[in-house]
C-alpha cells in the first residue's frame, strides 16, 4: 500500500495538502484541527463523522471541517477508498474572505454545510489540490493557489456568483456506531514532524 503524501511549501506557508491513495488502513479517533479544512473523495466511500454528525460519503463528494471541529473519517469493512485534504490557516482564510467582501470582520466564520455534492466545484478543488502536489513553479503555484483558494471561498461562503450546492444529510440517528469510534480510539499521528523536529 502507498503511504501518505504530504506537500508543504514556503510559498504558500499556510497550505498544507495531505494525498491518501489507500485508506483502507487508515483509521482515526475523533481530533481536530487549528486550520479550516477541506476533503475530496477520489475513490470508494468512508464514514465521516464532524460534530455530533455522521455521513456516509463516496467518490466525487467534498467535506469540509471549520477550525476545532472534531471530527473522524474512517473506511466501511475495510473497503478501498481514497482522498485529498487540504488544511489551510484559518486566519489567513478569514483575512482572504473578508478582503474579498464575504465576511464583515477579518475573524473566521464557520463555513456550512459539512458535505457538498457539487461535480464543479468538486473538480475545480481537485485540480487546485492536484496542481499543488504536481509541483508547479513558485510564483505559478503561488498564484493559481490564492486564486483557487479565494474561488473556493466564494462558492463555500453563499455569497456572489457560486453554484448551487446539495448538503448531504447525517445518517440515521446523526452518529456513528459506538463500535466504530472504539476500533478508532488508539491515537495516531496526524501529521508527519516538521523537519528538525523528532
Amino acid at each position: 500500500m502507498a503511504a501518505p503524501i504530504f506537500w508543504r511549501d514556503a510559498a504558500l506557508p499556510h497550505v498544507e495538502v495531505r494525498k491518501v491513495d489507500d485508506g483502507r488502513t487508515v483509521c482515526y479517533a475523533p481530533h481536530s484541527h487549528r486550520e479550516w479544512s477541506m476533503g475530496a473523495i477520489t475513490g470508494g466511500q468512508s464514514t465521516f463523522l464532524c460534530g455530533e454528525r455522521a455521513y456516509r460519503v463516496a467518490a466525487g463528494e467534498l467535506v469540509q471541517i471549520n477550525p476545532d471541529e472534531v471530527h473522524a473519517c474512517n473506511p466501511i469493512d475495510g473497503e478501498p477508498w481514497s482522498y485529498l485534504m487540504l488544511y489551510v490557516d484559518a486566519a489567513w482564510l478569514a483575512g482572504q474572505r473578508h478582503a474579498l467582501g464575504l465576511t464583515p470582520a477579518p475573524q473566521w466564520r464557520a463555513l456550512k454545510p459539512d458535505t457538498l455534492s457539487h461535480a464543479e466545484v468538486f473538480a475545480e478543488f481537485v485540480s487546485l489540490v492536484e496542481s499543488l502536489l504536481d509541483g508547479v513553479a513558485g510564483e505559478r503555484r503561488q498564484g493559481r493557489g490564492a486564486a483557487g483558494l479565494s474561488h473556493q471561498a466564494v462558492a463555500l461562503t453563499g455569497r456572489g456568483r457560486r453554484p448551487r450546492m446539495r448538503a448531504r444529510r447525517a445518517g440515521r440517528g446523526g452518529r456513528l456506531p459506538r463500535r466504530r469510534v472504539h476500533q478508532c480510539a488508539s491515537v495516531v499521528a496526524i501529521e508527519p514532524p516538521r523537519p528538525g523536529q523528532p
